[in-house]
Formats: C-alpha cells, structure tokens, sequence
C-alpha cells in the first residue's frame, strides 16, 4: 500500500497546481475545492499568529485582529463571528450565542486549511467562499462545534445541514475535491480536555477516567462519521465521480516532551497548559492515535482517500521543546494556548484554545495542497522534523 510522505518545511505560498480527476468533465462552470466538518477545519484558532502573554496591543506580533486601537475579531472570521472581540454594532454578543445571523458562532477563518491550500486570501463576508479567482474557489462549509448530525441531516448554528449546503454548491460548480474534518465533537474532545484542566486546578489527573469515556465513544462516533461520508455522496450523486474525497485526521495540539518541565500553577499559566505533563502526554500517545486510526479504520471502509495529520505540526505543538511563544514563523507555536486562564490577561476567546492557529492553518493547507495533487489513497503530512 502506498503511503505519500509530505515534508512540510517552506513557509511560502505556492501557485495552484491541482487539477482534479482527469476523468471530470469539462465545464464553464468554476472548479472548486470543498471543506467540511468541524472547527478544526473551518479556522477556529486563525486568529492568531503564535501565542503570547502579552496582553495589550497587538500582544507581541500575535493577534491579527488588533486594529491599531482596538480589537475586531471580524478580520479574520468575518460575519461568523461571535465573541467579545468585535464592534458593539456588530450584532454579536459575548459568548457562543446571541445572534440570529446565519453561521454566527462557526468562526470560519480567512486563513482556513482549504482557502490556505491554494494561497486564496480575498475570502467573502462569511469566510465561506474565495473570490479573488473567478475560475477556480476555495469554499469552506465547516462549522465550530459541528458533529457528524451537521453534515448529515441537522442544521447547525442558522445554517442547513452540511450535505445539503453542498448539494447547493454542486450545481453552480465543478467540484474536484472534498475534504471532511469531523468525529471530535462526536467524541466531545473539547469537554474532555476541559474536564483534564478542571483536575489539574484540583490535583488530580484525567487520564485514567478520560481514557475510558473516549473507549466508549469511539465506536459510535466511528458509525457517525460513516454517516456523514455516505450523506456526501448522496449530495454529490448527480454530478459524476470526478472528484476527490478526503477523509483527515487530527494533530496533537499537546507535546510529549515539554519546554518548562513541570506541574504547578505558573509554568501551566505562563504556557497556557493547564494540564499535568503526565495527561499531556497521555493525550499525544494514546488519544490522538486512537482517533487517527479510527478515523483511517473508517475511510478504508467507506473507500474514501486518507490524509493522516497526526504528525503533521509536531514540533510546533503548544509547550513544545521545539518551539516557541512569539510571532516568529519560522520556530512560532502553531497551535492556540488557552491564554491568562480566562482571567484577567485572557486574549480573545476560550473556545480558541487548542486549535491550530494562523501558522497552523497554512501548514495543514500545504499538506491539503500536496494530497490533492497525490495519486493513490493515503496521504501522510510529516512535521518540521521530517
């Protein structure tokens, strides 16, 4: 079985090179490239450009919604914002709700994996469709929060469900490839590593209860996500096979070696982990496995093709040996600390945390790049290490 690695080292911004299946037919119709799925893939966490805590201004280079006066969150998540960060007209509210704007609460980035994968930066109001070329779009449907009901049958923050938004985008474009990010809501990933933050405030560790909460999860979240796969091909079903259909993985937002060795408040402040090394630890080696093989386990299954991130920004994860705080590219954090601890030195909003962040979304749209143009079925992005 051929396995495609993918060295990611560059930092530059590429000319478009995919050109779908050769078996597509042609059309005057635009092509486009199409994301779905969860936060991880819609751009929560774009926000940023590496971790700081600094806490005014533009916070040491790295927060791209500072304005030169104040804070406008809307920059990087147009309309799909919702948070603390925006103008009071803006209609949003502190918090994930409050607004009857469709996508309100989605925070689709401008920097998202799939407008990020071919250097598009000119991204309408909803950060849902690239327009600065006519002929071919990067589209972005995916939702923070979304589960797998997204994309089936359930509509989700004022927006139809996922397939259905595709269907719509079917017949005014040529789709040459889809890429799915979904099963970590299904999993509740976020509630569990809230769950491991409250232990640590307390002194105890998570991994050993968490652990078994995820094992009974897996296999119905496995279930779920072929769901989801099979609602796109019903969305896709007239419109021919000449297209491609990703399936890909989740990395490691939490290092198994560590820049500041140990447990106590402050180095878990300072680097914005409010966790034990030993449950940092147990995450990067036990949980983001399990889920990458239960993910791949479904796209062998469901004969979809496969992009494996699981080491895709190893090196750049939070508190990581390799890297570090700042707004330097080329040795940056490529993931969102949870900043302050929600306390008075907090940065934007809680729900960031833990998400690739601005650096992270155009490494991870180089490896979408790259398993685009791939033949074959699996596609493997290695980190910086190689």
């Amino acid at each position: 079985m051929r396995t495609s690695i993918v060295v990611v080292v560059s930092c530059l911004l590429f000319s478009i090179s995919f050109t779908g299946n050769s078996n597509a037919q042609p059309t005057s119709r635009p092509r486009a490239v199409v994301s779905l799925g969860d936060s991880f893939i819609a751009g929560e966490g774009g926000r940023w450009a590496g971790n700081s805590n600094i806490a005014i201004n533009d916070r040491g280079g790295t927060d791209r919604a500072w304005t030169g006066t104040s804070y406008d969150a809307r920059k990087i998540y147009g309309n799909t914002y919702v948070g603390g960060d925006s103008p009071a007209d803006s209609g949003s509210t502190s918090g994930s709700g409050g607004s009857d704007r469709g996508g309100a609460g989605c925070h689709r980035s401008d920097s998202a994996e799939v407008h990020s994968a071919f250097g598009h930066t000119v991204i309408d109001a909803d950060r849902r469709e690239s327009t600065d070329d006519p002929t071919f779009k990067s589209i972005n449907l995916a939702c923070s929060g979304a589960r797998s009901m997204h994309i089936i049958d359930t509509p989700f923050k004022g927006e139809q469900p996922q397939s259905q938004q595709l269907a719509e985008v079917a017949r005014r474009t040529s789709i040459q490839g889809i890429v799915l990010s979904i099963g970590g809501n299904d999993l509740g990933l976020s509630e569990i590593l809230s769950s491991c933050a409250k232990s640590w405030a307390t002194s105890r560790t998570c991994a050993a209860e968490q652990q078994k909460v995820i094992e009974d999860r897996l296999p119905k979240m496995r279930k779920e996500v072929s769901r989801a796969i099979l609602s796109i091909r019903q969305a896709m079903a007239g419109n021919g096979n000449g297209y491609k259909l990703i399936v890909q993985s989740y990395p490691s937002p939490l290092p198994s070696r560590f820049r500041s060795p140990g447990d106590g408040y402050w180095v878990g402040w300072e680097n914005g982990t409010p966790f034990y090394m030993s449950d940092m630890v147990w995450f990067y080696d036990w949980v983001s496995p399990n889920i990458n093989r239960a993910l791949e386990d479904v796209s062998l299954e469901m004969n979809t093709e496969f992009l494996d991130l699981s080491g895709a920004l190893a090196g750049r994860e939070v508190r990581s040996p390799q890297a570090t705080q700042g707004s330097d590219p080329s040795t940056a954090e490529e993931f969102r600390f949870l900043a302050g601890f929600a306390g008075q030195f907090s940065q934007g909003d809680l729900q960031e945390a833990f998400h690739p962040n601005y650096f992270g979304q155009l490494r991870l749209g180089r490896c979408l790049h790259t398993a685009l143009d791939e033949d074959g079925f699996e596609h493997t992005c290695a980190s910086i290490n190689g």
